[in-house]
């Protein structure tokens, strides 16, 4: 998996890279891992706790190479840095539902 994320300025660009992996994999996880069952009779989730909650993991996805765009923005702020947070879990959905759209025509 490819991403590309415009951080303005890039202040720590090993910092940047492994925080746009770990929202990538976060998205992994959410995407094909991750679920939140309801009682609906109760109205309260079942396996509220962290033992039975299955998250993506270093070993459950692929190789991700981050390119990140060094051009700072000065109309953000005097550093011309952006925030980058969890941007890199925004492309993971969609990357995963054009692979799954694809392999079903190649099926057919």
């Amino acid at each position: 998996m490819v991403t590309v994320v415009d951080g303005g300025k890039i202040i720590n660009e090993k910092a940047a890279e492994n925080q746009i992996i770990g929202a990538a994999f976060g998205g992994i996880g959410m995407a094909l891992m991750e679920e939140q069952n309801v009682d609906t009779k109760l109205g309260s989730l079942i396996g509220h706790d962290l033992a039975g909650y299955h998250f993506a993991v270093n070993a459950d996805g692929p190789k991700i190479e981050v390119a990140l765009i060094n051009k700072p923005d000065f109309n953000i702020n005097p550093n011309g840095a952006k925030g980058i947070g969890e941007v890199g879990i925004i492309g993971t959905a969609p990357a995963i539902a054009n692979a799954q759209a694809f392999l079903s025509n190649m099926i057919r």
